[in-house]
């Protein structure tokens, strides 16, 4: 009797308390049980008071660990795309036309659904934690000789892995487990990192002098 009833309580109060944070949550819990444990006339008090006690309820919304996110930009210019995606073309036996990228748009859902490169997914997407970005992106050559604007339809994972690729061979230094998107700027390609870390640790606090 004396179980059921306080578990009864404690699902009524969690219920009409949906907004309240864990640790009063938890107190006004450890009242309840405090009141049952003395009140051992509605039954036979368990031995194992500590344990209910202790134990987390299904209907208590456990407290979330606090996370700091740092968050980074990358922005390539276009140079140094054009020198990404020419090295990561190689290697893959693609051509690409003459000249350097003056632009990089978005292109529209058709143009994505129907390339030939829509399933391509390289290695380094999972190993640098990229994610996956279901779009085109029309890149527009311009050949400085010729005067001519020559346009060539990317998936956004395929310049994603192109511009990792680029990174690594630079040296620019990013997380490997931070998650890498990939974004587009009026007169830039960009890759933003975001990395989440813990802010409670059972260590001693850093010091000025470390």
């Amino acid at each position: 009797m004396t179980m059921y009833k306080y578990e009864l309580d404690r699902k009524r109060l969690c219920q009409s308390h949906p907004r309240l944070p864990y640790k009063c949550l938890r107190k006004l819990e450890d009242h309840a049980v405090a009141k049952y444990k003395k009140k051992g006339k509605f039954g036979t008090v368990p031995d194992d008071w500590n344990n209910i006690k202790n134990r987390k309820s299904k209907f208590i919304r456990e407290e979330p660990p606090s996370m700091a996110t740092e968050i980074r930009r990358l922005i390539f210019s276009h140079s140094e795309t054009t020198t990404a995606i020419r090295n990561a073309g190689a290697a893959h036996g693609m051509k690409f036309p003459e000249g350097r990228i003056i632009r990089a748009r978005y292109a529209g859902n058709a143009e994505y659904e129907f390339h030939s490169m829509k399933s391509f997914k390289a290695p380094i997407q999972g190993d640098y934690n990229v994610k996956e970005t279901p779009k085109a992106i029309t890149l527009t050559f311009f050949d400085e000789k010729t005067f001519e604007q020559k346009f060539i339809n990317l998936t956004a994972d395929f310049i994603s892995a192109a511009l990792i690729e680029y990174c690594i061979n630079n040296k620019i230094m990013m997380p490997k487990n931070a998650e890498k998107i990939l974004d587009l700027t009026e007169f830039n390609v960009c890759m933003d990192i975001n990395l989440e870390s813990m802010t409670e640790s059972g260590g001693s606090p850093l010091k000025l002098d470390e």
